[in-house]
């Protein structure tokens, strides 16, 4: 199996997470890590025998990698990703995929007109419970889904650049750093939303964290109630939960931080452990993402992560955020490019 080479984009607290999954690949060699922290690029190089670069124009002046890693700011993503396509690498990029379709549709053209592999890494999608809980929709074990609920609970993230997920303008708040994830796997698993409603709330002096309430409606009838939250204080254990209730039964997850991992399905006869997906869970999933965008890369066929399904989360976000400075419920449109979070 041929040895692709990587170059990892940002230093934070993101990259670290990325490199503890590549570290585990033994077919992918990190040839570089780049960012304007030369100390951090040099820390997680230093895992890899890599080289570390302070710009990416700086790394392809030296290196030739078969594809990007981006675990930068989500402003910077698509002058980072085009850049590195268009210089023949292929490109995976951290969530949140971009903060306006504009960005994401620069991605994905850049993406078509240099024939390079462009995937989004939602994370999600490679757990094992959330891919027990997708075949369980698509094989109507249980009947057909009815409502889901999530929720995705945790202090004010402080660890990241300059403060930068803390900033509205920046992150797009709580809803696209932290939602994304419960609002990308209830797209997975249902569609695309019919409509949507959100309530924001915040706290008074603080500009980014937020609470929020989320409600998404789906063609097959399925209603999805997401809750997520920045706003607890710093000695809260991060939490999330799922619920998914089918015609005939229910699977729920529950998660708190250094605590067992409860994953149950219920029916007519009770309760009961998930113990064969329980077995396969891990504390990085990183890895697994990762090893799957290698193979496409190698083998061709379909990612799991398409951009354009990873642009519907998107354009979801910046509905709920319609709907939050509204007020009102919001039927799924297209935003026009030029619209930004606020």
């Amino acid at each position: 199996m041929k040895t692709l080479t990587a170059a990892i984009i940002g230093a934070g607290f993101i990259a670290e997470r990325h490199a503890a999954g590549l570290v585990q690949i033994p077919d992918i060699k990190v040839a570089a890590v780049v960012d304007i922290n030369s100390e951090k690029a040099k820390k997680i190089a230093l895992h890899f025998g890599a080289k570390a670069y302070k710009s990416i124009e700086e790394l392809y002046q030296n290196e030739t990698v078969d594809f990007l890693d981006i675990c930068l700011p989500t402003t910077l993503h698509k002058d980072a990703a085009v850049f590195g396509m268009k210089k023949g690498s292929h490109v995976l990029v951290e969530k949140p995929f971009a903060t306006t379709l504009e960005d994401c549709e620069a991605m994905i053209k850049c993406a078509a007109e240099t024939g390079k592999k462009l995937m989004v890494a939602q994370v999600c999608r490679f757990r094992p419970e959330y891919i027990h809980v997708k075949k369980l929709v698509e094989s109507g074990e249980l009947g057909k889904p009815v409502f889901y609920t999530a929720s995705r609970i945790s202090s004010a993230p402080t660890w990241s650049w300059n403060n930068w997920l803390q900033s509205k303008e920046l992150s797009g708040g709580t809803v696209m750093d932290l939602s994304i994830h419960d609002i990308d796997m209830s797209n997975w698993l249902f569609g695309r939303p019919l409509s949507c409603f959100s309530k924001e709330n915040m706290i008074k002096g603080k500009e980014g964290p937020s609470h929020v309430m989320s409600l998404l409606t789906y063609e097959n009838g399925v209603t999805s109630c997401l809750e997520a939250s920045h706003l607890m204080p710093e000695s809260y254990k991060f939490s999330s939960f799922f619920r998914v209730v089918f015609e005939r039964g229910a699977i729920e997850f529950h998660f708190i931080e250094g605590e067992p991992v409860k994953l149950i399905k219920i029916d007519e006869k009770g309760e009961k452990p998930i113990k064969e997906v329980l077995e396969k869970m891990t504390a990085n999933n990183y890895g697994n993402e990762i090893s799957h965008f290698a193979d496409i890369i190698r083998n061709g066929g379909e990612l799991k992560v398409t951009p354009d399904s990873a642009k519907i989360s998107i354009e979801t976000i910046l509905n709920l955020i319609k709907s939050s400075e509204t007020g009102q419920v919001v039927n799924m449109r297209r935003i026009s490019p030029g619209d930004r979070t606020k």
